[in-house]
């Protein structure tokens, strides 16, 4: 039987369904919502885009 060394212990996530979950909630916490952008903003970046080609 060989060594399985140390292992770190997960207290909140003991069972995989939990860390599956935690990981999705740290995922979600670290999400950045998209600025709302208005027509004459969305143009404006859009012209500035295709001036860099």
């Amino acid at each position: 039987m060989e060594h399985r060394g140390m292992k770190k212990w997960r207290s909140f996530a003991t069972m995989p369904e939990q860390y599956i979950g935690l990981k999705e909630m740290i995922n979600k916490q670290a999400e950045v919502a998209q600025p709302v952008l208005t027509e004459a903003q969305m143009v404006e970046k859009r012209l500035f885009i295709i001036s860099q080609h």
